[in-house]
């Protein structure tokens, strides 16, 4: 008997059958479902949110607008979008400085269903910043970890740990700095309008990775994954993959924050 056949031998068929469709149904999964769809962004008045929150709540849409209004951005779009699968999703797109820098703010409420049938609600703060050599730095709280499709150019520190947006502000700054290089920052038009802009930079993000053979574009502004970003996508949210991209994303926070220490900021 050969080492890998007694190895084998030793773990229940059922544990590899489930693992078997993890690794491979999965990705089928995410490749014959995931279409974004870029016409599904629709504006939205300030107005039309029910129950926004407590404005001193930092956890709250009221608290993080009111939060990013205290830094001194102004709000030039708010927007419902549809495009991830069973997902309802708003966001909020902000501007510092005649567009130096952007922030957003989002909110996502997956589906019930009978397996999640009171599903929770997501909202994050995210800053980002780019650079006349096309990088971009994005700086956000999300609980998630960035993609596993994620582009080189962008990077991103994830900080789920800093509820309170002015503070993460403060590291996006540091963030900023660090990766400045010998280029200077590249302001986004505000002379446009802003849900145009808004899809324009998503449009922009999502070409990149046509050029890079990540996802395929068969009708006007729908962008599907191809199989390989379906298999990159399921083998970054399963073991051990996931807890090496969650190491990772934990050291570079850590490091943005001793930095942001270091120099007082």
């Amino acid at each position: 008997m050969s080492w890998t056949t007694g190895l084998l031998g030793g773990i229940p068929l059922a544990i590899l059958t489930l693992v078997a469709i993890a690794y491979l149904g999965l990705p089928l999964l995410i490749w014959n479902m995931f279409r974004f769809d870029l016409g599904e962004i629709d504006e939205i008045p300030p107005d039309a949110i029910e129950n926004p929150g407590d404005p001193d709540d930092p956890t709250s849409l009221a608290g993080m607008i009111t939060a990013l209004d205290r830094i001194g951005f102004v709000e030039i779009a708010r927007c419902n979008a549809s495009f991830l699968p069973n997902v309802d999703s708003m966001f909020a797109l902000f501007a510092l400085e005649n567009g130096s820098h952007l922030a957003m703010v989002a909110e996502m409420t997956p589906h019930a269903n009978e397996t999640m049938p009171a599903p929770e609600t997501k909202r994050y703060v995210e800053f980002s910043t780019e650079y006349t050599d096309d990088r971009e730095v994005n700086t956000n709280n999300s609980p998630d970890l960035p993609s596993a499709d994620s582009l080189k150019s962008k990077t991103t520190y994830g900080l789920p740990d800093v509820a309170d947006p002015e503070e993460l502000w403060r590291l996006h700054q540091t963030a900023v700095d660090l990766h400045r290089q010998r280029a200077s920052i590249r302001p986004a038009p505000m002379d446009r309008d802003p849900v145009d802009f808004l899809i324009d930079q998503m449009r922009g993000e999502f070409q990149k990775k046509v050029d890079k053979g990540l996802y395929v574009t068969r009708e006007t502004d729908v962008y599907t994954p191809t199989l390989r970003c379906a298999y990159l996508m399921t083998l970054g949210e399963l073991p051990p993959f996931k807890q090496l991209r969650r190491s990772a994303a934990n050291r570079r926070a850590r490091n943005l924050k001793a930095e942001a220490e270091r120099r007082g900021g």
